[in-house]
């Protein structure tokens, strides 16, 4: 039977030591520099949108954003407008 303790028991490998941990590396001073939101007017908003883009017009703010959100209706919608 051999060292088992049971007839059915599992085979067992010892590790070789204690792996390192996945960390990032700490950042070294580098920030990303941002260049500051272009503040847009209706009329300019409407002359900057592309085909896909609408604009969305809020009291507070004015906003450009995608027609379709998700990324899979934007390559079904470019593929129907390319056909």
């Amino acid at each position: 039977m051999g060292t088992r303790a049971r007839a059915n028991g599992v085979d067992a490998k010892g590790r070789r030591g204690k792996r390192p941990p996945t960390t990032r590396p700490a950042a070294r001073g580098e920030a990303v520099k941002r260049p500051p939101p272009i503040r847009m007017t209706l009329d300019r908003a409407l002359s900057w949108i592309q085909d896909d883009e609408l604009v969305e017009v809020t009291p507070k703010s004015i906003r450009l954003r995608k027609m379709y959100l998700d990324p899979n209706e934007r390559k079904r919608y470019e593929k129907a407008r390319l056909a």
